[in-house]
């Protein structure tokens, strides 16, 4: 019998919270039986090569296709477009797009926003998206971080037009699954009536479990993007200077490797002696990181959901993080963890009372691996899958 095609379509698969869901999801539809690819579209950042540019087409540029093995053993194939510098292109269909939607059955998308089901939806293909965020909201703090000029075009005229598609996309999907209660209710805010279910990430809290002993009392971390505007890790800096000015014995776990603006702010706060960074962790390696913290800050601006807090709490360490949307989720003030406003004033008094407060942080350790557990399992991510897949398609998975 021939294996039933799926085709996953997604965002580059290189580096983030999105290539991690799309992995899981590939993995396990595997698992069921189907024949997965991935498809994304290339960027000319990722792999020129692969796109026309203005500049390039009067010289014969066209867009290109190349397949390539990633997420262990799953198919993937890239996908340029002409224009990249306009970035609609990036969402909207073409002759490559439609050859590899012709080779499936089913069609999901994953995303980090839910444009990339806009090209599905003028296909009418059915489909599911399971996504992350309104799009401006990932958006706010790369616009800070662009020339003047840049800035101006991308707030007067893309920002528009993708805006316009996303309401689109939200008016026509067949089914939504945002990751959180706070993408939910932004999506309903932004006019989606149609089917909506929050479908939540799993963690496998068989690999994330607690430490044979607790670790030592003072010892933060952070696990992400250290170059993402979005995850703010300047104010945990800034919050981790103002805990060593009160004479707080604290130390910061960062994985990844800084950036100039990263490195310079340690610097400038003198705390190159109490900061360590990890270097960029395989999944394999992130349960021991956490095993190694007393607690975990999340202090980013605005987040999806947030897996790293979810992966810390699994290991039973608590998490200070800001009120960013998707971690106020899971993080339930002053049960398994603490929520602050966007000061490091804020962050360094949450931090210092679970430091302080051995009895209290002890009691949020029980209570984050108790969340973690009983809401993040699996079993019930599988169950969501099956749902929609059913509501899809009307069939079994």
């Amino acid at each position: 019998m021939t294996r039933k095609r799926v085709l996953l379509v997604t965002l580059p698969p290189f580096e983030g919270g999105v290539p991690a869901l799309t992995s899981l999801l590939a993995h396990f539809l595997v698992s069921r039986g189907y024949d997965v690819t991935v498809g994304y579209y290339a960027t000319y950042g990722d792999e020129p090569d692969l796109v026309a540019p203005l500049w390039r087409i009067p010289v014969g540029g066209r867009p290109a296709s190349r397949e390539s093995m990633r997420f262990g053993d799953i198919k993937t194939v890239g996908i340029g477009c002409w224009c990249p510098e306009l970035e609609i292109p990036y969402y909207t269909s073409s002759r490559l797009w439609d050859r590899l939607f012709e080779r499936h059955d089913y069609h999901v998308v994953v995303g980090g926003n839910v444009l990339t089901g806009y090209r599905l939806i003028r296909r009418g293909l059915p489909h599911f998206i399971w996504c992350a965020t309104p799009f401006l909201e990932e958006r706010k703090d790369r616009q800070d971080r662009m020339s003047v000029w840049r800035r101006l075009a991308d707030r007067l005229f893309m920002v528009p037009l993708l805006s316009l598609m996303e309401r689109y996309v939200l008016a026509r999907s067949d089914l939504v699954l945002p990751i959180s209660n706070y993408t939910a209710d932004r999506f309903r805010d932004m006019g989606r009536t149609g089917a909506m279910t929050v479908l939540t990430v799993p963690v496998d809290c068989g690999a994330f479990v607690p430490p044979p002993a607790p670790a030592p009392a003072g010892v933060v971390g952070f696990a992400g993007r250290l170059g993402d505007p979005r995850k703010n890790v300047s104010m945990l800096i800034a919050a981790i200077a103002l805990l060593k000015s009160e004479g707080v014995s604290v130390f910061l776990r960062l994985t990844g490797e800084p950036n100039t603006e990263i490195g310079a702010a340690i610097a400038g706060h003198g705390l190159d002696a109490i900061v360590e960074f990890t270097g960029v962790l395989e999944k394999r390696d992130l349960p021991a990181f956490y095993q190694s913290l007393d607690i975990f800050a999340l202090p980013s601006h605005q987040e999806g959901l947030g897996i790293v807090g979810i992966e810390a709490m699994a290991a039973g360490v608590p998490v200070v993080s800001t009120r960013n949307g998707g971690a106020e989720d899971y993080v339930i003030d002053g049960e398994n963890g603490l929520l602050v406003g966007f000061s490091a004033e804020e962050m360094a008094a949450a931090l210092k009372r679970l430091i302080e407060d051995r009895s209290f942080r002890d009691h949020a350790s029980r209570q984050a691996r108790e969340t973690a557990v009983t809401r993040h399992s699996h079993k019930s991510w599988h169950d969501g899958i099956e749902r929609a897949w059913r509501q899809v398609w009307g069939e079994p998975l």
